[in-house]
């Protein structure tokens, strides 16, 4: 079984935060994610969203405080409840995305791997297997926060089970 974290960069004027909304606007854009991704407006982390978490908050989970810039990147946002049962919606805005963004833009990578390393082994392979894979992934954040950060976009998050 496959399950996605949905990251879409949105301009604030179009951005309408409600359920049916979300739905409707994330299940388009999962459509063309190719095309979006392309387009440096979309991205995903596959099956481990929650392993990435753990790396940013130091290996311990933290509740979703929107003053700890940590808890942003994966998990942060306003959630917009579903009707449907499904996981909420996330949704930062523009300035929390610019929060995301200098905070991954300016943090030591392997100094979060030295802290929370251990605690993350999902893929079932060699730890330096496991750390490139994570590197990946932050970097693909990063680089995916900094331009919807410099577009002055929020984020809207889905979860694809």
């Amino acid at each position: 079984m496959s399950f996605h974290q949905q990251f879409r960069a949105v301009p604030p004027t179009e951005l309408v935060v409600e359920p049916e909304w979300l739905a409707a606007f994330t299940t388009a854009a999962w459509r063309r994610f190719e095309e979006e991704c392309a387009a440096g407006i979309a991205t995903a982390i596959e099956k481990d969203f929650a392993a990435h978490a753990l790396l940013y908050t130091g290996g311990v989970e933290v509740p979703d405080d929107p003053a700890d810039v940590r808890t942003l990147p994966v998990f942060g946002g306003e959630a917009v409840f579903r009707a449907d049962g499904q996981p909420p919606f996330l949704v930062l805005a523009p300035d929390a995305v610019a929060r995301a963004a200098a905070y991954l833009a300016g943090v030591d990578f392997d100094a979060l791997w030295a802290v929370a390393g251990g605690e993350i082994r999902v893929l079932g392979g060699s730890a330096a297997e496991e750390k490139a894979h994570r590197l990946y992934g932050h970097r693909d954040l990063a680089e995916f926060y900094g331009r919807s950060a410099a577009a002055g976009h929020a984020v809207v998050k889905a979860f694809r089970f």
